[in-house]
């Protein structure tokens, strides 16, 4: 049986034979807002600062600008490169 535990949660899983903890998983995940649709961004333990995420919602490109707090703006547009 598959299923996705809450953010922050600690996945126990066991063998269904003996009931004995076969793994520990950790899945610490911050949240972070949007700044189009203000829909939670989830921001991965492994988040840098500087990187370009997509808002699952609207689909917008946000820049990480802090991790602690979480904290995110428009990310900026790439402009042409025209061979300078």
């Amino acid at each position: 049986m598959l299923f996705s535990p809450p953010i922050g949660a600690i996945l126990v899983r066991e063998n269904p034979k003996e009931g004995l903890p076969l793994s520990v998983t950790a899945e610490v995940t911050t949240m972070a807002l949007c700044t189009e649709c203000e829909a939670e961004v989830p921001l991965e333990s492994t988040t840098e600062v500087g990187e370009i995420i997509q808002c699952p919602d609207c689909g917008m490109d946000l820049e990480v600008v802090s991790v602690h707090p979480p904290e995110l703006a428009p990310a900026p547009e790439e402009e042409e490169d025209w061979g300078e």
